[in-house]
């Protein structure tokens, strides 16, 4: 739900950081997201938020269910980001 959204929060400490942010992308993994092609497209929104995020972001992937789990640690690396967005699987 949150990378659909694609919420926004305007903060001055981020031009503190030179413009670097930490980009969390969310991708929900409810038992709902089993209908139809949900999942399939809320992950590929998730993917291409984290493509998005610019090379000096740190980017973290989140699994949102009836609990919200971090994936891995923030990082520069996309890949990293992508590969554990690929192994979550609707509830």
């Amino acid at each position: 739900a949150l990378a659909f959204a694609q919420p926004y929060i305007k903060r001055s400490g981020a031009a503190a950081l030179g413009g670097r942010k930490r980009v969390i992308v969310a991708l929900d993994h409810s038992f709902s997201m089993r209908h139809s092609d949900r999942f399939t497209r809320a992950r590929d929104a998730a993917l291409a938020q984290v493509g998005r995020a610019s090379g000096d972001d740190r980017v973290q992937a989140a699994a949102v269910g009836a609990a919200t789990r971090m994936l891995h640690e923030p990082t520069r690396n996309r890949d990293e980001a992508v590969a554990a967005l690929q192994t979550v699987q609707p509830d």
